[in-house]
Order: C-alpha cells, then sequence, then structure tokens
C-alpha cells in the first residue's frame, strides 16, 4: 500500500503531533483546519522573531543590540506578530504580553546572548532516510563552539524551567542532532513567571550516535524565508 505524507516530509512537531494525538494530526496536517495562535503562542513568537533579528544584525555587523534596544524591537516584533498573524487577543492580553517579551529580551540579551557567535538563523534542514522519508528541521540558531566546532540552538518560552533529562530525552532536539550531525544542541529557555522572577536559562548536552545511519543523499541546509 501506498502511503502520502500530507506535507511531502515529517518534523519533530507533526511527528509529536502523531503520537499525541492522532485526530489532532489529522486535522492540522491532512484537512489543513487551522486555529488562531493563543497569545501564549504570540509571545514564543514574538521572542523568535527578535532573536533572529539580534543574531542576524550581529552576523552583518559589529553592532549588538543592547538590553534597552532589545526591548524596542520586541515591542515592534509583538505587534508585527499580532497584525500578519490574524492573531485574537484582548487589549489586557496584549499588554501583559507587551510586559512579558521586553522582560524576556532584555533579561536574555543581557545574560546569555552577548557571548554567542551566531553563524545562521532559521535555517532550514533536509534529511532523507534510507527509508526514503524526507525529515525536516528549523534551527533557531547554528553557532561557532568555542573549542570551534558548532553547535545548534533553539529558543524555549516556558512557564516552568526545562530540565537537562528533558532536553536530553526530546524528540525536537534528538531529531535536531541527528539532521544536522551537530553533537551540541543547546536549549535557550525563557521562563515567564511573575515579572520578579522571570528569567533566561541555557541548558545544553552533547549527543553522539555511534551508529548514524547515512542519508540517501547528503543533508541540504538554507535559510528559512519568511
Amino acid at each position: 500500500m501506498q502511503y502520502e505524507l500530507p506535507n511531502g516530509y515529517l518534523s519533530a512537531s507533526s511527528i509529536g503531533t502523531l503520537l499525541t494525538c492522532p485526530r489532532m494530526f489529522e486535522l492540522k496536517y491532512i484537512q489543513r483546519i487551522l486555529t488562531p495562535p493563543s497569545i501564549a503562542q504570540v509571545t514564543g513568537t514574538t521572542l523568535h522573531r527578535t532573536f533572529e533579528e539580534y543574531y542576524r544584525t550581529a552576523m552583518t555587523s559589529a553592532h549588538r543590540y543592547t538590553p534597552n534596544q532589545v526591548k524596542d524591537l520586541a515591542v515592534t516584533m509583538l505587534e508585527d506578530t499580532i497584525s500578519t498573524d490574524e492573531c485574537y487577543v484582548t487589549a489586557d492580553e496584549q499588554s501583559s504580553a507587551m510586559d512579558t517579551v521586553q522582560d524576556l529580551a532584555a533579561c536574555y540579551v543581557e545574560h546569555v546572548a552577548g557571548t554567542i557567535m551566531p553563524l545562521a538563523v532559521e535555517e532550514q534542514h533536509v534529511w532523507l532516510a534510507r527509508c526514503g522519508v524526507p525529515m525536516l528541521a528549523y534551527i533557531d540558531l547554528r553557532h561557532q563552539l568555542p573549542d570551534g566546532g558548532e553547535g545548534i540552538i533553539d529558543y524555549k518560552v516556558t512557564t516552568k524551567r526545562w530540565t537537562p533529562d528533558k532536553l536530553a530525552n526530546s524528540l525536537q532536539f534528538n531529531l535536531y542532532s541527528l539532521v544536522t550531525g551537530l553533537q551540541r544542541v543547546e536549549v535557550h529557555n525563557l521562563v515567564k513567571t511573575a515579572p520578579a522572577k522571570r528569567s533566561a536559562v541555557k541548558q545544553a548536552y552533547r549527543r553522539s550516535y555511534r551508529h548514524r545511519p547515512e542519508p540517501a543523499h547528503p543533508a541540504s541546509r538554507f535559510r528559512r524565508q519568511r
């Protein structure tokens, strides 16, 4: 029997949805019934876009946004996300999200981002497994390590801090490591708790594949177009 992948490929998010709720997978990926993003999703998208611009600027010039400058950038990105992604948010939700993205963006730039050496942002990797299934991964940031190697960074905006075990056992990050061949994986976790306790935490692990399966063709790598 022939099976056709809904989008022509699988990704960590689609596999995770299928494992969690096959009915949701059908609605989202086969019937393509989409729901407007929640305010939590809007907040996450805003911070991703903010850091994309932060690191893109750092790659092309000696300038890096200061914490105060990145606050203004986050506000602009939030307004753009709400206007372009057809979001339905109340005035109170938008006001709360405004405070959150400013606090977390400034915290991240002040405590984490300054030492990161970016190589590529929003990079797409396609890897064809031996079974013939294309695996797709979008990498938030590829960066240079102190030893000259390369690593992967992904941003996570959550209400609870990620644990090292959660990172090491993550389907998404194991797939990213497999698809890219890069063993060093970091999650930059932005925790959106009460304002006084908001934080940006960096967790990392190194993944080794003793018998990494060879793709049917070399992985392709290019920047995501928006």
